[in-house]
């Protein structure tokens, strides 16, 4: 069978179709790079975690750690790999990662509470106009208590975008990020 060639398509895999692997040939930007080996890339179709850990653990990524390593926010990815059923939405668990330039991010769309509390916004740059109405700290970010209205969220924020949270509860602000949906089991 063809690879896969958009990441719309691997989004959109069922469950049981992500866990038969099937073949993925993509190319997107990065759009979010987490501490650990955290991954999120879009293109025009939507956005896809990249799980390194689970292609590790599977022997799937037998790459160049420094290749990794070196991605940022906005760099063009060519990846091939396999998809897989992740934990909330189909993931890529990558074989192979080539860095192929760099991009602006794609514009974010705005915030609809029906699809991004449904988690179909899941790996998009959305925009959200919120009020603050809390924080807390977590190591070297902050995270921001927000209500849309309709809706509660959290939002993580660089403690170097952000020196003094209290000054924001209350506010009115704009966060621009990308959806990413917290699941338990």
């Amino acid at each position: 069978a063809e690879p896969i060639v958009h990441i719309g398509e691997v989004r959109s895999l069922s469950s049981d179709d992500a866990a038969k692997s099937p073949r993925v040939h993509v190319r997107g930007v990065v759009t979010w790079r987490g501490l650990r080996e955290q991954l999120i890339v879009q293109d025009d179709t939507g956005g896809c975690w990249l799980e390194m850990s689970e292609a590790r653990s599977r022997r799937l990524w037998t790459g160049d750690d420094a290749i990794f390593d070196s991605i940022r926010v906005g760099h063009v990815l060519e990846i091939e790999g396999v998809g897989g059923p992740g934990g909330y939405a189909p993931v890529i668990l990558p074989t192979a990662l080539r860095i192929v330039g760099r991009q602006p991010l794609p514009p974010a769309r705005p915030l609809e509470p029906t699809r991004f509390f449904s988690g179909a916004d899941a790996g998009l740059r959305i925009e959200a106009r919120a009020v603050v109405q809390g924080y807390r700290s977590a190591g070297s970010a902050w995270v921001l208590e927000l209500n849309a209205d309709p809706g509660r969220f959290t939002a993580e924020v660089p403690r170097t975008a952000l020196s003094d949270p209290v000054a924001l509860v209350d506010a009115k602000v704009r966060v621009t990020g990308v959806a990413v949906t917290r699941f338990n089991s």
